[in-house]
């Protein structure tokens, strides 16, 4: 395990960043290998259909993600604080309680999978190939759940290298599957599917072997049948509103796709394709601030405050200038990067417009991500679910129905993304601001705050 404690800020923070970065950026791409092959070769009903399945794996990864995070940050503190011993348990407890949830999950999702369909109406002509999508994907929910839990509790404690290998083994595998899928098969969307749960397999059985072999003294004991429960309420009273936070953001993309789903499945299938773009332009600053939470995790049970104050500052300053970098190379190439997934004339438009509204606004975002680091750093997950709460599902996604259903059409639907964006910094400034005023106090002094 790393110690986050000791070093240059900037340097700690981006050596344990930059591994989480490219993990997820190849994470991220797991799916978007769906989104081209699928565009390029089977047409815009499948990617719609592909689109769909891509929010309800987000669900399921966020559910999983915001369990386990508690479990992460629990470990981020055992490190910080020297108490080596409570690492195992903590383990051991997190994936019991993730393997039993994947395999809820599986079954409910294969039996309901027609009705998700249909309750978010699923275009016509996508909804067999979101139905069976769906099924499939269900599948991989044990291996998700459990890869999600065993990455953040190696990140929790400092390891955020081992399982990017691991991951980019599985991401080039999917890929590589994908192709075969539709080249050399004829399975369709099945075949695709099929290729994303075998990979996952892989990346879950691949992070459970670098566990044993790299840290044996903390690994779980297969079969991951040792519970406590006072660690499990523990990382639950984080993990809990953790998961909440996540599901607000899933819930509020759910209702976005039903509303957008109404438009057709031009408007689906760019709205699928501008999304995946969304998640590579805003994964800089997303990951940089997670990286930051567990900095600060560490960082806070070591009573080390100067460290916490000058860490956020470069964290400010680094997501800042990332996300304006990006936001005017997306600004200048949207028809380019929406040609990746589809060349549909109507989908390149529509899709283009959603950039050249939302991307002035990725520097507004990425300050917004940042503050969630600071919250989860601090371990105030609850804050962080109420932000979301008010940014997405009482500014955005409300503020889209409403002009959605002016002239602005669809285009008010990416017009209310800003408004979301601004009210989510300013609220979460005043969180930040009450909860950790000395995080703001950038240059000299000493930060009293915990």
């Amino acid at each position: 395990m790393r110690d986050l404690t000791q070093g240059k800020e900037w340097k700690t923070i981006l050596l344990f960043g930059i591994p989480i970065l490219i993990g997820n950026l190849f994470q991220l791409f797991y799916n978007v290998a769906d989104s081209i092959v699928v565009g390029r070769w089977l047409g815009t009903a499948n990617l719609a259909a592909v689109g769909f399945g891509f929010l309800i794996g987000f669900v399921l990864s966020a559910v999983s993600f915001g369990l386990s995070l508690g479990n992460g940050i629990c470990i981020s503190r055992y490190c910080g604080a020297h108490r080596p011993e409570k690492i195992r348990p903590a383990m051991n407890t997190g994936c019991v309680f993730l393997f039993w949830l994947g395999t809820v999950a599986t079954v409910a999702g294969w039996r309901y999978a027609d009705q998700l369909a249909h309750g978010f109406d699923v275009p016509p002509e996508a909804f067999g190939f979101a139905v069976t999508y769906l099924r499939i994907l269900f599948l991989g929910c044990i291996p998700v759940f459990l890869s999600n839990a065993l990455t953040n509790m190696l990140r929790g404690g400092g390891d955020s290298t081992g399982p990017v290998c691991i991951l980019i083994g599985g991401v080039l595998l999917n890929v590589a599957l994908d192709l075969a899928s539709v080249i050399y098969t004829n399975m369709g969307i099945a075949g695709i599917a099929f290729a994303t749960v075998f990979s996952q397999f892989f990346v879950c059985l691949g992070t459970i072997l670098y566990l044993y072999c790299r840290y044996p003294e903390f690994c779980p004991r297969f079969p991951f049948t040792e519970f406590r429960l006072d660690v499990w309420k523990e990382s639950l009273t984080l993990g809990v509103p953790s998961m909440l936070h996540q599901l607000s953001i899933c819930l509020g993309f759910l209702l976005l796709q039903k509303l957008i789903n109404g438009f057709g499945s031009d408007c689906a299938a760019a709205f699928a394709a501008a999304s995946k773009i969304d998640s590579f332009v805003q994964f800089p600053t997303v990951n940089l601030a997670f990286a930051l939470s567990n900095f600060l995790a560490q960082n806070l049970a070591a009573g080390k405050f100067d460290r916490v104050r000058r860490g956020s500052a470069v964290v400010f300053r680094l997501g800042i200038l990332m996300a304006g970098a990006v936001s005017v190379v997306v600004l200048l190439v949207p028809e380019p990067l929406m040609r990746c997934f589809s060349a549909d004339p109507e989908v390149l438009k529509i899709g283009c417009r959603y950039f050249y509204i939302v991307a002035g606004f990725y520097v507004v975002n990425g300050v917004m991500q940042i503050f969630n680091g600071i919250l989860l750093g601090y371990g105030k997950a609850l804050q962080l679910m109420i932000c979301t709460m008010f940014s997405l599902c009482i500014l955005q996604v409300p503020g889209a129905w409403l002009l959605a259903g002016t002239l602005l059409g669809a285009t008010g639907i990416w017009a209310a993304t800003p408004v979301g964006w601004i009210g989510g910094v300013w609220i979460r400034w005043r969180f930040c601001r009450k909860l950790a005023p000395g995080i703001f106090r950038f240059e000299g002094g000493h930060s009293t705050s915990k």
